[in-house]
């Protein structure tokens, strides 16, 4: 059984699922912080996911921030083509993606984000084909700039940019 210290800094009484605080995992170096209910609850879920891969065999999660799961369609600009691609989770610091087309995204590569008025640059850290034979699976981390998703709609205008890719 884990152990966790939980410190709550805000918190509103009309509205209960709206709490700011931290997670310190008893043993573990480090915490995590949340801004609403979903987000403890992922850091409670990631945590016990991680600990059911370790029993497995898989590498655990990395990360030191949580990751929200949404699926945002945005627009994948290749040289000239527009591709269909959408979020599948989120972060402060990257973000995963699935474009819906069988793209070369080598890993260490630049691209370019932009939401609304804001641009931001992200660096590729890994790319995996064989999930889907008709897409590209992609982490990216945000090296430059901030990408701010949160609240975001399915009918946000997300737009990036890749340099040199391939499409197949």
């Amino acid at each position: 059984m884990k152990g966790f210290i939980v410190r709550i800094y805000r918190f509103q009484k009309k509205k209960p699922r709206m709490l700011v605080g931290v997670v310190e995992e008893v043993g573990v170096k480090g915490r995590k912080a949340f801004t609403n209910l979903d987000e403890l609850w992922e850091i409670f879920t990631t945590v016990e996911n991680n600990a059911k891969k370790l029993k497995k065999g898989e590498m655990p999660e990395r990360r030191n921030e949580v990751r929200i799961k949404k699926e945002i369609p945005f627009a994948f600009i290749s040289g000239k083509r527009n591709l269909d691609a959408s979020t599948m989770n989120y972060s402060k610091n990257g973000l995963g993606i699935k474009i819906y087309k069988k793209v070369a995204l080598p890993a260490g590569d630049i691209v370019s984000l932009q939401v609304k008025d804001s641009a931001t640059k992200a660096k590729v850290m890994w790319v995996k084909k064989e999930i889907d034979p008709h897409a590209t699976i992609a982490g990216l981390k945000i090296v430059e700039g901030k990408l701010n998703l949160k609240g975001a709609r399915k009918n946000t205008s997300l737009m990036m940019r890749g340099e040199d890719n391939k499409v197949s």
